[in-house]
């Protein structure tokens, strides 16, 4: 992040004045964002909360990550234990990637194997 957007923005949160800026109480930023600080400084009573959509998309790459992975270790098994592994493996991205409430009742097995 240039210091130049950083100095912009803050000049512009300033002009809001410190009346405002004291009365806000959430402040959502990027993951990874510099901001932190800057927002500290102009709301010291604001919560800084991460954007949801950044720490969703972590989640699903280290998700899929660790799916992968496995799959790499399956090919070192013997063939019995790789077969188990991957029939327990074998549909469970979207499985593992979906909210656990709108799982179906397949959805909900499948997670159970593959926790």
């Amino acid at each position: 992040m240039s210091s130049r957007t950083q100095l912009e923005i803050e000049k512009v949160m300033r002009e809001w004045g410190k009346k405002v800026l004291g009365k806000i109480e959430v402040i959502r930023i990027n993951i990874s964002s510099n901001y932190k600080s800057l927002i500290r400084n102009l709301c010291p009573s604001a919560v800084i909360t991460v954007d949801r959509f950044h720490v969703t998309k972590m989640i699903h790459e280290e998700l899929n990550g660790a799916r992968t992975n496995q799959k790499k270790v399956a090919e070192t098994l013997e063939v019995k234990q790789r077969r188990k592994l991957f029939e327990s493996l074998k549909g469970s991205k979207y499985t593992l990637l979906k909210a656990e409430n709108k799982l179906s009742s397949t959805q909900k097995e499948k997670l159970k194997i593959v926790k």
